[in-house]
């Protein structure tokens, strides 16, 4: 079948537009996509703007199942929900990135802490001195 990825396209954006719990939303697109196949079939030389000039766009579509046209209004609404749901979904995944990562940094920060030596403090004559001097007065001594 020629058009699937176009036709796909075509059908989810149909299925958006048309309201949450619309009564026979999966048959109405099933008959859209039946239509689409018939015609397509019946045309063999038809291109997918041949399709959208016979059935229209999806917003036509959508608004002739609803029995009114598509305002523009209602139409930017749809793609303002999409645009949140990618933000949110993006948010989301931002942060369980950001969550992995600072896991990561804290199990190496914790084994290279238990790997560090602290550094050792010498004391000559009851004050602290560098290892170099405290080499140089043992020697002496």
């Amino acid at each position: 079948m020629k058009y699937t990825r176009e036709m796909k396209r075509y059908l989810r954006a149909v299925f958006w537009m048309l309201p949450v719990g619309y009564p026979d939303k999966r048959q109405i697109l099933y008959n859209l996509e039946s239509d689409i196949e018939l015609y397509l079939e019946e045309h063999t030389e038809a291109d997918w703007q041949d399709v959208l000039e016979e059935f229209g766009t999806a917003v036509d579509v959508a608004g002739s199942v609803l029995g009114e046209p598509m305002n523009t209004d209602i139409v930017s609404i749809m793609q303002r929900r999409d645009q949140l749901h990618n933000l949110i979904l993006g948010i989301i995944v931002g942060g369980i990135v950001v969550m992995l990562v600072l896991a990561g940094y804290q199990r190496c920060w914790i084994r290279y802490k238990r790997n560090t030596v602290n550094p050792a403090v010498y004391i000559y004559d009851g004050t602290e001195v560098s290892s170099e001097v405290f080499d140089e007065k043992i020697e002496k001594d």
